[in-house]
């Protein structure tokens, strides 16, 4: 995930320079001066310079000259002031050397020797996806490097950035179903759901996946979108399930749903919801992952609305979820709770562990509360049987 993080980190540094390159005391005559100096001149005096905001302001105006003419020469002064040289401000190099020579960036970077490889290759990578994502696939897969799967996701996010959404989303339903594939769609959905039409462009994207594209594609878009829509509005994450609810492909959004839903909103209105859709699996699970989040996030807010709710077997996962986490302080008061689920599988599948757990700490309280209290008969045998 670090490198996800770093590139938040890295484009929201890249909208202050932005923003500074606009709103700072700057004239026409500074630009025409900065560009006239020569890349040479420029991008040693950018190195040189302390202020963050003139730096990357100074840095970016002369790699705008980087050519095939003087990238010699540029590589030599990043080389000699190459100590306090950023993430950042290697990745603003390679995509300026990316846009002529994409693999001669790479080839550069892959043979320094030292570890500041690393920082190179990435940004060489993410460079190369972003103006060739093609080319940049297959020296990947050709590589033999124990960084490959690392530099994988600098292409994923360099590919984002590009605006490629078509080749990238059919590079990586090429690739098997997996939790790093799920993740790099994740960063492509975090990338769309930020423009403009985000919401629609989401849903959309996933609409558009074919029901028979192979490696599980369409489940997966269908969970990842419904992920990326509820963190950003629930409402939206609602009416784009339920036009969908009725095939197989969507069931497992509902989970993803649930717990993005509680992350960044009001679970009371996840569970006002859940309970109005039709009963099976996939509700079960996604009001068992909704309540086990709030408990982890908020456990006495999820205690409070526990107790004020009505019961209905809707919320049976929900309760099951409550006793377990209320087993280890009072294990009476759980099998309570767990006694009133109304599906007869669940009750048993929740209590049986409690009361073993009880029998296992306190035999003599456990058996004593069992021979005054309502258990099913095979428990009883199970349990109060020396």
């Amino acid at each position: 995930m670090k490198w996800f993080l770093a590139g938040v980190w890295i484009a929201s540094l890249a909208a202050a320079a932005t923003i500074g390159h606009h709103l700072a005391t700057r004239t026409p005559d500074r630009d025409r001066a900065a560009l006239g100096r020569g890349v040479d001149s420029g991008l040693s005096d950018a190195l040189r310079e302390r202020d963050v905001l003139t730096r990357t302001y100074d840095l970016a105006a002369s790699l705008q000259q980087l050519d095939e003419r003087n990238i010699d020469a540029a590589v030599a002064i990043f080389e000699a002031q190459r100590v306090g040289v950023t993430a950042f401000e290697v990745r603003l190099f390679m995509l300026a050397w990316g846009r002529f020579d994409p693999a001669g960036a790479f080839a550069w970077a892959n043979a320094w020797p030292g570890p500041w490889r690393d920082t190179l290759e990435s940004a060489a990578v993410y460079a190369w996806a972003f103006h060739e994502p093609k080319e940049a696939v297959d020296v990947l897969e050709a590589l033999e490097s124990a960084r490959r799967e690392e530099l994988r996701g600098s292409l994923i996010s360099g590919w984002v950035r590009s605006g490629d959404t078509a080749g990238l989303t059919d590079y990586l339903f090429s690739r098997p179903a997996s939790r790093e594939r799920s993740r790099f769609i994740a960063v492509l959905l975090a990338e769309l759901i930020q423009h403009e039409e985000g919401r629609d462009e989401v849903r959309s994207w996933a609409e558009g996946i074919a029901e028979d594209a192979p490696n599980r594609a369409k489940e997966t878009a269908f969970l990842t979108a419904g992920g990326a829509l509820a963190q950003n509005d629930p409402k939206v994450a609602t009416a784009f399930f339920e036009a969908h609810k009725g095939f197989e492909y969507a069931q497992p959004a509902l989970r993803t749903i649930a717990r993005r839903w509680v992350d960044f909103h009001d679970p009371r209105a996840l569970f006002a919801w859940l309970v109005r859709l039709p009963p099976g699996e996939s509700r079960n699970d996604a009001v068992n992952a909704g309540f086990s989040r709030w408990w982890s996030k908020n456990p006495r807010d999820a205690r409070e609305w526990m107790r004020e709710s009505s019961p209905s077997e809707a919320l049976d996962p929900a309760v099951a979820v409550f006793a377990r986490e209320t087993s280890r302080a009072s294990p009476a008061l759980a099998i309570e709770w767990a006694d009133g689920i109304h599906d007869p599988a669940m009750r048993r599948r929740t209590i049986a562990p409690i009361l073993r757990q009880w029998v296992f700490e306190d035999r003599k309280a456990a058996r004593a509360w069992m021979k005054t209290h309502s258990v099913p008969q095979q428990l009883q045998r199970e349990f109060l049987n020396p």
